[in-house]
């Protein structure tokens, strides 16, 4: 296994711990039986195991209802390997994370999932996923009272998942709310020739209080410009957000 050794985010010991929940926002079904949906949402949040936020979650969904969206949301330890497999279902991507870059190996995110399982996809999958290189195990490192302190060990991503392996819907608007997430343009550019039209991040570290206090109004701008992907990198740029780190968020259209 290997040791996730970049400092991941500015974050202390988080609370109890939850299993993990899946939501379903959906709208009332047209004539043909399916809802109907104006846009469909894949909020992902693995960081729930440590940083809860069940206020977050009920104003994401309030959102998307008000905008005639449908969501699939998956927190905790239920967000795992399935949802990241089928990204291409999806018009609006957030992923809610630990976060960082890993010395040698550029940016990766921590799902929700523990090297000893139990999976959310079948075992001879993962093993395949780890044998190819798009799959890691890391540690989390937090600052905590001002010491690095390793968190427990996940199943984490980087680049070379979404270039092997994931699939984004054309256009679609991906959102990586972490430390660094814009920090790797190796990053970035994966997943924008994955088929991402707009890919939004952190230039550096950021904290859980950080994240949840911008991406209600971050998710406003996005579904206000659906199908308008520069004009959204164009709104996040002239409406700077910055941390309390320092850190800004910034957005890259596919041009």
């Amino acid at each position: 296994m290997l040791a996730f050794i970049a400092v991941y985010a500015l974050y202390g010991p988080g609370g109890g711990r939850e299993p993990g929940v899946v939501v379903h926002v959906e709208h009332a079904a047209s004539s043909t039986g399916a809802p109907h949906c104006r846009y469909r949402l894949l909020y992902y949040d693995p960081l729930w195991l440590e940083h809860p936020n069940r206020t977050l979650v009920k104003l994401v969904e309030e959102i998307v209802r008000r905008t005639g969206g449908c969501a699939d949301i998956y927190l905790g330890g239920r967000a795992g390997l399935s949802p990241l497999l089928h990204l291409d279902r999806y018009d609006v991507v957030i992923i809610r994370a630990h976060g960082g870059i890993w010395d040698g190996k550029g940016f990766y995110f921590a799902t929700g999932l523990t090297p000893l399982g139990p999976y959310d996809v079948p075992k001879r999958l993962v093993e395949k996923l780890v044998a190819a290189k798009a799959l890691e195990v890391g540690s989390p490192a937090v600052l905590s009272g001002g010491a690095v302190v390793a968190a427990r060990e996940y199943l984490v991503v980087g680049a070379p998942f979404f270039e092997k392996i994931a699939r984004f819907k054309r256009n679609a608007i991906v959102v990586v709310e972490s430390c660094d997430s814009l920090a790797d343009p190796r990053f970035v550019q994966t997943v924008l020739r994955a088929g991402a039209g707009v890919y939004i991040g952190w230039t550096g570290k950021v904290t859980p209080s950080d994240i949840d206090a911008t991406l209600p109004r971050l998710l406003r701008i996005v579904v206000e410009e659906l199908g308008h992907p520069c004009r959204i990198a164009r709104l996040v740029a002239e409406r700077l957000v910055a941390a309390s780190t320092g850190s800004v968020l910034e957005a890259v259209c596919r041009g």
